[in-house]
């Protein structure tokens, strides 16, 4: 074995190997995505439809274009699954739309996984946690549930998670340009982390980090004129889809979604009450906090906020809860095992249990951005105090 591992044909049999596991694992991935249990339960054939449809120029927010292209992949429903992601996602999608519906999904599952690990190790790190404890974000990243359930559906929100992660990575390091690039991962889904955006707006006007904006903006209006390169009435097309198609009759698993159910789902207004007092707050806690601004410690809050008070959003839409699950668990290291930290560990177990065995109508998980935003508010305050001097968070972000 020495010999070998000392040969020259030892790095080639290795690489060859690894090359024919993934070709093999991408090969069982194709075959998997197509069983109809599956099939019939994923999200991805409104992307790759869209994908499709926009290469040749036609209308990716036209249903019955969308129901044809998925037919032909072998969905059997009558009603097409929308694509709300605004055009500036299309030149994504469309990449993914270049193959066959196998490939392109296979390809999506394996890159879902592969960004929740590098996003559950980064976050890991970011927050300190010791590098030979590094397996507990991976098991954490894989055994939350809205993070499972985003996998398995196909659903683009693991991107989110991705931004926010690069966010951070890039800011602390004081490279506002690449952290603005990561932000416009966030537009893809512009409503989850709604109150990231904003609160990256004002830092960025009070610090004049214009470099952040333009990372923000710059790739976003690229990706939206390449879309039109392609459509040029993909924009007006996108704006009739949401006046003729609205959500409005959505049982979405938010606290408007619950307003609606108890006080007139006609009251369409209650759906964007959360968000707008969600604004409110985040003006309030800006102002309060503005001085002393610490993106790693403001982040996870402002994440969970977001999604507790946003007007639309699934369960699979969470994953970028994360950002504040890892922390606490970062923190929880940090202290002796005691009292608290079992009543801590207890509390978010019984909730991903919870999240997981709810019924199959995933508005009935309504609870769980609000209760996940009061178990980390809970969880700091218990922490608070008990930290190790050494781990206390310093203020890194002192403008670019």
């Amino acid at each position: 074995m020495g010999a070998l591992r000392g040969g020259k044909y030892y790095k080639f049999i290795v690489w060859g190997g690894f090359a024919l596991c993934i070709a093999l694992g991408f090969w069982l991935g194709t075959r998997a995505v197509m069983q109809p249990g599956w099939f019939q339960a994923d999200d991805f054939p409104e992307y790759w439809a869209a994908g499709r449809i926009n290469l040749r120029g036609g209308n990716p927010y036209d249903p019955a274009q969308l129901l044809q292209e998925q037919k032909e992949a072998g969905r059997w429903v009558d009603t097409a699954l929308m694509m709300w992601n605004p055009p500036w996602a299309l030149p994504l999608v469309t990449l993914f739309g270049f193959g066959s519906y196998p490939i392109g999904r296979t390809a999506w599952l394996f890159l879902s996984i592969f960004l929740v690990f590098v996003g559950a190790h980064t976050l890991w790190g970011i927050y300190g946690g010791n590098k030979q404890k590094s397996w507990v974000s991976w098991l954490l990243g894989f055994t939350f549930i809205p993070v499972l359930v985003a996998i398995k559906k196909g659903q683009s929100s693991i991107l989110v998670l991705l931004g926010i992660v690069g966010f951070l990575y890039f800011i602390r390091r004081r490279q506002p340009w690449p952290a603005g690039l990561c932000l416009a991962l966030l537009l893809v889904k512009p409503h989850l982390a709604y109150l990231l955006l904003l609160a990256a707006i004002l830092w960025s006007v009070q610090r004049r980090a214009w470099q952040l904006l333009a990372g923000m903006t710059l790739p976003t209006a690229g990706a939206t004129l390449a879309a039109l390169a392609l459509n040029p009435q993909v924009i007006a097309q996108y704006m009739h889809a949401i006046s003729a198609y609205p959500p409005s009759d959505w049982a979405t698993p938010t606290l408007g979604g619950v307003l609606r159910l108890a006080f007139g789902v006609e009251r369409f207004w209650l759906q964007f009450l959360p968000p707008a007092l969600g604004a409110l707050w985040l003006a309030v806690y800006w102002l309060r906090q503005r001085a002393s601004w610490d993106w790693q410690e403001q982040i996870p809050l402002i994440v969970l906020v977001s999604l507790a008070t946003t007007a639309y959003g699934w369960s699979f839409d969470q994953p970028a809860a994360l950002a504040a699950i890892i922390l606490v668990f970062v923190l929880l290291a940090s202290i002796p095992w005691r009292m608290t930290t079992t009543l801590i560990l207890l509390a978010y177990l019984v909730i991903d249990l919870l999240a997981s065995v709810m019924p199959g109508n995933d508005f009935f998980r309504f609870w769980l951005a609000p209760v996940l935003l009061a178990w980390y508010l809970a969880s700091r305050r218990l922490i608070q105090g008990r930290l190790r001097p050494d781990l206390a968070f310093q203020a890194s972000m002192d403008g670019p």
